[in-house]
């Protein structure tokens, strides 16, 4: 792996003010008129304004070379000009993405894009490797990929494969940049090409040109913009997409599959609506889906809605790894959501940034390597007193800041999730049983059907609730039972403004309480002084020990769902039993080959398994699953939701020559968690599991 983390552009500008890469030792655009240049090779030569006139469904633009955002901007503005007539999925590949100063410097210069760049700005994320899906518009949505250019396009080949409209390459020129222009890039390019596919560059270089036709295209040198002599553009006549879907031999693992068919009709239903249901149901219904929630409890305020403060902050590691990945994609995903979601949708976002002190088991944590590791948005080491200074409080000792993280009410979240004129939501509706129907699944409860139609598709985001279905037997799901006290705002206390965390968490004060963090566990009769052991604890985070007020104390209880393994189960439901008998090899041999694809239920998809990083999560979560039932390219790559995948389990347990299935339960019939650390989603033993 790369890294999680990459290098930002590094600049000097020109008298003009055009922004030249020192690293290539060329500029990013005409100095005369940039505007001009980008709408002749790639907007015109692409036949955007036809085609968005005309097209039918999604239509989605790759760019080679994101650089200053010009092309993307001006598309943008096109596709806002032309009245939004088709949903517009741009992707834009970038190994030194422009700093967020120097990406507004120089589109400063061009104010008739401001609209464009304004939102841009807002979203644009830091220099992190993977994919950033950025919701810029209603139906415009911007897939920004970190890295570079050939191993993204790989390692999220299988959810591209086929989809590309119209290709912008864009990069600096072949002679500076060899990678940008290699045979591995252009066949990447044809790979994830539709057949009615077109490409531009302003390059008429005699590599261009023969490496495009060799993968597939019919390429034709035209004039190029005012003072350049020619440029490419082409058209795919290549079948080769086609073969190559049918062919993923060369894939590592290939048990780990996307499912492949498409719902007959845009309905679906969530079974769920907490904040894995609730925040599923919004993405489908965002993507032009008709959604009914089903919801066993009879209001939303249950569970974890009962409390109300829930803090968003990134489950750290201490190494790069798929997890790591997710979970930092996944934060910076929840922020730009909640941010848009606030701002459109009246939720109260608390961005009040977090504190975590170095005690406990993150003692093992090198401040060094988290540094290199994280950006600045999420994660700076900072010592005792600059911890102090920063916050006011006489915290006990150094520790990190995070200052894009929050906390909000989680009913309040859910309600504004489900408030959506395409999402129906049915409280008391308890879902027991789901069968399959030639065309649809049927769901039944104990009194009988609950709908007098067949789903094509259906999500189950209902928690440790999922093992009630036969579908999900022996699926590793823990339900850990949790108590969350909350004490009164006193004067000292008010001075708390920041999240505060340690062995426990204090959140600042919301109605004139403030939240502790929950304390997880199982044997909840013999946890009498839990309450006064999470004051005390909470105390601690304070030198000296601050005199919080320990009259008028509340204590809620709630669950949390968690899988064994301490990642999120997402995806498409596996045919466990069928599975079993495909890959029953890898109980001889766990390097086996040649294995076929899983079989998985026709429109059955799980989302379950947050632990107590829900906020983080759930978002990113959803919108994954929302773009694999839409057929939309995914934000995941592959060894990603390879490491989510449901079926995970299943191979684990076959390599081991174990049999599958995970079966402690109480007296509810509900999984017994094994006794955890006190600490919301960790797992005891190795840092690099992440807190």
């Amino acid at each position: 792996m790369a890294g999680l983390k990459i290098d930002n552009a590094n600049l000097e500008w020109t008298a003009s003010g055009t922004p030249r890469s020192v690293e290539y030792g060329d500029i990013y655009h005409d100095a005369a008129d940039p505007l001009g240049e980008s709408r002749h090779v790639f907007l015109q030569a692409n036949r955007i304004a036809e085609r968005l006139g005309s097209h039918e469904g999604e239509f989605v633009i790759a760019e080679i070379g994101f650089g200053a955002a010009i092309n993307f901007i001006q598309t943008a503005a096109l596709w806002l000009a032309a009245g939004r007539r088709v949903p517009l999925h741009y992707l834009a590949f970038e190994l030194h993405p422009l700093a967020r100063a120097d990406l507004a410097r120089s589109i400063a210069r061009f104010p008739e894009l401001a609209d464009v760049a304004e939102r841009l700005f807002a979203q644009y994320p830091p220099p992190v490797t993977g994919c950033h899906r950025l919701h810029l518009f209603e139906n415009l949505q911007l897939d920004l990929y970190f890295g570079d250019a050939v191993e993204q396009l790989n390692a999220h080949g299988e959810g591209l494969r086929g989809k590309v409209h119209a290709w912008y390459l864009d990069g600096f020129s072949p002679g500076r940049n060899p990678r940008m222009w290699c045979g591995e890039l252009f066949e990447a390019v044809a790979e994830n090409s539709r057949p009615e596919a077109t490409i531009s560059t302003y390059s008429a270089a005699g590599e261009v040109r023969r490496g495009l036709q060799r993968v597939g295209f019919a390429i034709e040198r035209i004039p190029g913009f005012i003072g350049k002599r020619h440029m490419l553009r082409g058209d795919f006549v290549s079948d080769l997409p086609a073969e190559k879907a049918a062919d993923f031999s060369h894939f590592p693992n290939p048990w780990f599959r996307l499912p492949t068919e498409v719902a007959a009709s845009r309905t679906a239903a969530v079974i769920g609506a907490g904040l894995a249901g609730s925040s599923t149901a919004w993405h489908l219904a965002r993507k032009g889906w008709q959604v009914k929630v089903f919801e066993r409890a009879a209001k939303l305020e249950h569970g974890v809605n009962t409390l109300r403060q829930l803090a968003l902050r990134c489950r750290i590691f201490a190494q790069d790894n798929p997890l790591a990945r997710f979970f930092l994609a996944g934060f910076l995903y929840s922020v730009r959501e909640f941010q848009w979601v606030s701002h459109g949708e009246g939720l109260e976002w608390h961005d009040c940034g977090l504190v975590q002190l170095r005690d406990g088991k993150r003692r093992r944590y090198d401040p060094a390597v988290l540094e290199n590791l994280y950006p600045d948005e999420v994660l700076q080491w900072r010592s005792k007193e600059q911890l102090r200074d920063l916050t006011g409080l006489p915290l006990a000792r150094a520790g990190w800041c995070s200052p894009a993280a929050g906390w909000l009410d989680p009913l309040e979240l859910c309600r504004t999730w489900l408030n959506h004129p395409a999402i129906e939501l049915n409280p008391g509706s308890g879902i027991d049983e789901i069968v399959w129907s030639n065309d649809g699944w049927r769901l039944r409860s104990e009194s009988g059907e609950l709908s007098d139609r067949n789903f094509p598709v259906v999500v189950i985001a209902c928690a440790a609730g999922a093992l009630r279905f036969a579908q999900l037997e022996g699926l590793p799901l823990l339900a850990v039972p949790g108590e969350v006290p909350s004490i009164r705002e006193t004067a000292n206390s008010s001075a708390i403004r920041h999240i505060v965390q340690g062995e426990r968490s204090i959140f600042p004060a919301h109605q004139g309480r403030h939240c502790i963090s929950a304390n997880f566990g199982t044997e909840k009769d013999s946890r009498k002084n839990t309450v006064v052991d999470s004051l005390a604890t909470v105390r601690q985070l304070f030198d000296p020990p601050s005199h919080l007020h320990a009259e008028s104390v509340g204590n809620m209880t709630a669950e949390r769902c968690q899988s064994i393994d301490f990642a999120p189960i997402l995806g498409a439901a596996p045919d466990f039993p069928a599975c079993g008998k495909l890959y029953a090899q890898l109980a001889r041999n766990a390097r086996a080959t040649g294995l076929p694809p899983p079989a998985h239920h026709p429109g059955l998809f799980l989302n379950l398994a947050h632990g107590s990083h829900g906020l983080c999560s759930s978002p990113l979560a959803a919108e994954y699953l929302a773009s694999l039932i839409q057929d939309q390219a995914p934000p995941l790559s592959r060894e990603i939701s390879t490491a989510l995948d449901p079926l995970r389990f299943l191979i684990r347990d076959l390599k081991r020559q174990q049999a599958f299935g995970f079966r402690a339960t109480d007296s509810r019939n509900a999984p017994i968690a094994p006794c955890i650390n006190s600490d919301p989603g960790v797992n005891r033993g190795n840092p690099a599991s992440g807190v």
